[in-house]
């Protein structure tokens, strides 16, 4: 769950009440942690591009109403983009370099998420600095990352936690 605060389904982070269970990633709480490190790695930011996915991300609409508020807070221009299918990410950043957008952010859903090595070698080839929630993501080609690590998440054969 991308936002369980947010979404009312528990009272806080810390204290969720009730019979919830899980964890959250945390993907949208972060949105102006990440656009604030972009904005670091590339003072001159000005317009950013928000990949979304119009098919299988149910909190679409939510992550870009944070991450709108949060360029807004900074100075920049958002500008949400929808990626639906793996063929889509290299027409979707020949035309962020078109319309003269300077950085990229990763949204939420499958088939972003999905697409990591095609997204990695545009951001590269279009040399658009882009950043995700996903650690995972950055040795395709993304300048940077900021949210879970799941490689550290996974247990040790032993069962422990390293």
């Amino acid at each position: 769950m991308p936002d369980p605060l947010g979404f009312g389904l528990v009272n806080s982070l810390a204290r969720p009440s009730g019979n919830a269970t899980g964890l959250s990633l945390m993907a949208v709480d972060l949105s102006g942690k990440r656009l604030e490190l972009l904005k670091q790695a590339v003072p001159t930011l000005s317009r950013v591009a928000l990949l979304t996915d119009p098919k299988t991300d149910p909190f679409r609409e939510h992550t870009i109403k944070a991450n709108q508020a949060a360029a807004s807070a900074l100075g920049i221009t958002l500008w949400p983009i929808d990626v639906a299918s793996p063929e889509d990410v290299e027409p979707v950043f020949a035309r962020i370099v078109q319309d003269r957008a300077d950085g990229v952010v990763l949204g939420t859903g499958s088939s972003i998420f999905n697409c990591r090595a095609r997204i990695g070698a545009s951001a590269l080839g279009h040399e658009l600095p882009t950043i995700s929630y996903i650690a995972e993501e950055v040795p395709y080609g993304l300048l940077l990352s900021y949210g879970q690590d799941f490689s550290r998440l996974r247990p040790s054969r032993s069962g422990l936690r390293r």
